[in-house]
């Protein structure tokens, strides 16, 4: 999905089960993620979605890390 919305930055699993994501781009773009984060992928559980604004770190691409 960040890819569609033409986002930079990343997304890593946590050993707790949470999900960071740290996602930049167009406000209305990562506004549009933040929204389907409350969905999430299929199969997935989502419980609570935590999201804050902060200085963008100018990432060029959108990985995944482990």
């Amino acid at each position: 999905m960040a890819h569609k919305y033409d986002l930079t930055g990343f997304v890593r699993n946590l050993h707790d089960l949470t999900v960071l994501i740290h996602a930049e781009g167009q406000e209305d773009n990562v506004n549009k993620f933040i929204e389907w984060c409350y969905v999430g992928p299929r199969w997935s559980e989502v419980t609570e979605v935590n999201a804050e604004e902060q200085e963008p770190y100018g990432y060029q691409t959108f990985e995944i890390k482990r």
